[in-house]
């Protein structure tokens, strides 16, 4: 299995976590501030790994 399949399955799987990620922040249940806060933060940084992982697949594309 090459390098590309793996890169764009994970791709796939960050977006569904930020796709559940929005859902939680945007329900209208009455979570605490903290709780929001730290979804919020987590959201954040799968986002930073996200972007990684899109870069990596695109540095892919571009060698191959």
């Amino acid at each position: 299995m090459t390098a590309l399949p793996v890169l764009e399955s994970c791709e796939y799987g960050e977006d569904a976590a930020q796709e559940a990620y929005d859902d939680a922040l945007a329900t209208d249940a009455d979570l605490p501030v903290h709780i929001r806060q730290m979804i919020a933060n987590q959201k954040a940084e799968l986002l930073e790994s996200h972007n990684l992982i899109k870069k990596y697949r695109d540095l892919h594309h571009a060698v191959s």
